[in-house]
């Protein structure tokens, strides 16, 4: 993995923070494991992934802190770009040629690039102080997060050539939506 950051944070005027960040990240990734077959005294494999991949990620942020002596805001955007960066099958999911034991590693398939795909998120925190000690807070956010690479590009088959597991490069970054509304107070002894 090689990755790349840039942060920049500007008190902008008394009441704006302004930070962003930027960070782009390349992985080589080199699959070769898996299963040796015990009826072959350990010399065949029963399951076997195979593959090289490049897969990118690079994402940008920008978020203004905004102090006043009413309430605290937290608001800030980050866009997400995910690229799996590789030419996959594409074959029909009954395609018996490609996914029974009637495969043959001498065909030739069909392949088409991996669609990019960008994602933008928004986060949003609110806090009111009633007294010293305590505050009324809001959060709220999209969280995006990349599947296993296993899950997209992993292509295994059992030592009868059937397709045991096939990935996707295409899968969308799973999203998870957070809220919290509560109250602090802070005990001071």
């Amino acid at each position: 993995t090689t990755s790349f950051k840039a942060d920049f944070t500007s008190q902008i005027d008394f009441n704006n923070l302004l930070k962003t960040r930027a960070e782009f990240v390349y992985n080589d990734l080199d699959f070769d494991y898996g299963t040796i077959g015990e009826a072959t005294n350990d010399q065949v494999y029963a399951t076997r992934v195979q593959k090289r991949v490049f897969p990118l990620r690079g994402a940008v942020y920008v978020q203004d802190k905004l102090e006043l002596s009413e309430f605290t805001v937290n608001a800030g955007l980050r866009l997400e770009y995910t690229n799996s960066n590789v030419d996959w099958y594409a074959v029909s999911q009954y395609d018996q040629s490609f996914f029974s034991t009637k495969y043959n590693a001498a065909a030739v398939f069909p392949e088409e690039a991996s669609k990019p795909q960008w994602t933008l998120s928004p986060r949003l925190g609110v806090s009111h102080p009633i007294t010293e000690n305590s505050k009324l807070f809001f959060n709220y956010g999209h969280f995006k997060q990349l599947p296993q690479y296993e899950s997209l590009f992993r292509i295994q088959r059992t030592s009868t050539n059937a397709m045991s597991s096939y990935g996707n490069p295409n899968l969308t970054l799973a999203k998870t939506i957070s809220y919290e509304l509560g109250f602090d107070y802070l005990v001071l002894d």
